[in-house]
């Protein structure tokens, strides 16, 4: 996400500037850097926020963790730059672009399931007062 904010943002400055824009291939690889981020953002919000954070509440553990600020932007406010880009820029959701948000998926639920035991240590330990909240 970070890479399609770099090139949007030098793209933008070359306009704003009368400035030559980026290659050609910067500008290609703009899209499908849209194109995953956007479908990692959707994933990940909808994820945390309908599967995740019911989970845990219905088996009556902490969602302080993803309450605080910096873990509600993270997987909330990314969500929210992704679209307004997509509300005032000139980029366009399109079809083929579904196959990035569904490998986005698979990596994501990977990436979870490898680290539910060390999350879970990590919150009963900080349950028994031994971790910072």
């Amino acid at each position: 996400m970070g890479a399609y904010f770099a090139i949007a943002a030098w793209a933008s400055a070359a306009a704003a500037a009368r400035a030559p824009p980026p290659p050609a291939a910067a500008l290609s690889a703009l899209r499908a850097l849209y194109a995953l981020s956007s479908g990692c953002s959707l994933l990940v919000t909808v994820v945390v926020s309908f599967v995740i954070w019911p989970e845990l509440a219905r088996a009556r553990k902490s969602t302080a963790n993803l309450a605080t600020p910096h873990d509600f932007l993270m997987h909330n406010g990314t969500v929210f730059e992704l679209f307004t880009e997509l509300l005032f820029g000139r980029n366009r959701a399109r079809a083929r672009a579904i196959p990035f948000c569904v490998l986005w998926g698979c990596a994501y639920v990977a990436f979870s399931w490898a680290h539910a035991p060390r999350d879970a240590r990590r919150e009963e330990a900080r349950e028994r007062g031994q971790l910072p909240v």
